[in-house]
């Protein structure tokens, strides 16, 4: 007997404990007594991988973004944000094409970050090909042969990384590299710093005023090292390999696919 969404779910949170924002993650878009016919992983639900899903039969889809572009409670009430997007055409038809699909969306971003908080930044450095990563309390470093911002940038342009951006000097050499997949605070790029061995730090995206800014005092100040920014669904993306992984030993009676955006090169889940 195929298995129901809600039932789906409960086994999910049973594993993972339950979702910090009950209104913003679990079943997001859907219905829970749909029966599941196979199930995808995604990070991004967009509506290019939302159509890859509904080709390739799947119709529940594990994801750490939300559909409709909402992220928690603070940031996406700001500016009437629900008032605007939620009836914006885009999300209408985003709504649509889930309910004619019969798409089952489950948001698990906060639950899976408080049973593996290191797992995005672990994808990421992976996808990098930068060595094997040293965690950290909130990311990881890895160790690579002399090399330098330019160089490094030159390396990951083909394979998919193609909104790099650098705060440094081309010409600065990078020996250890502190790896963040998301967004970077400026607190959270203080702390990878404390490290005197750290010569970069390579992070998904970074609010302009904020830690870019910083890095440019760091520099300025003296010392040697650099921030590269791969753009934060770049360095989001390689987490729904992992989940995919992972929702295959729940799910064992289940193909689990792992969807990326099609723009965006990645190595093979």
């Amino acid at each position: 007997m195929a298995m129901l969404v809600k039932e789906a779910v409960a086994q999910l949170y049973a594993s993972l404990g339950g979702p910090a924002d009950m209104a913003l993650e679990g079943l997001v878009a859907g219905a829970e007594n749909c029966q599941i016919a196979s199930i995808a992983a995604c990070t991004v639900p967009s509506m290019n991988v939302l159509k890859a899903a509904a080709a390739t039969g799947a119709n529940l889809i594990l994801c750490d973004g939300h559909p409709f572009h909402l992220y928690d409670a603070v940031w996406s009430t700001q500016i009437s944000k629900p008032e605007i997007v939620l009836n914006a055409p885009a999300t209408v038809a985003k709504r649509a094409f889930i309910a004619e699909h019969g798409i089952n969306i489950v948001r698990i971003r906060s639950a899976w970050e408080s049973r593996h908080p290191l797992s995005a930044s672990l994808a990421f450095a992976s996808q990098l090909h930068l060595g094997s990563p040293e965690p950290r309390a909130d990311h990881v470093v890895c160790s690579v042969p002399g090399t330098t911002s330019l160089a490094l940038a030159a390396s990951l342009v083909p394979r998919g990384f193609n909104g790099l951006r650098v705060v440094g000097a081309p010409t600065t050499r990078a020996t250890r590299i502190g790896v963040k997949a998301g967004m970077l605070a400026p607190a959270t790029l203080a702390g990878i710093l404390r490290d005197p061995t750290i010569d970069m730090v390579i992070a998904g995206d970074a609010i302009e005023w904020e830690a870019t800014p910083y890095m440019e005092d760091v520099v300025a100040t003296g010392r040697s090292a650099a921030l590269m920014l791969a753009g934060f669904d770049a360095s989001m993306a390689p987490l729904g390999a992992h989940v995919a992984a992972w929702a295959r030993t729940i799910f064992p009676d289940y193909p689990v696919l792992w969807l990326s955006q099609p723009d965006l090169v990645r190595d093979a889940a």
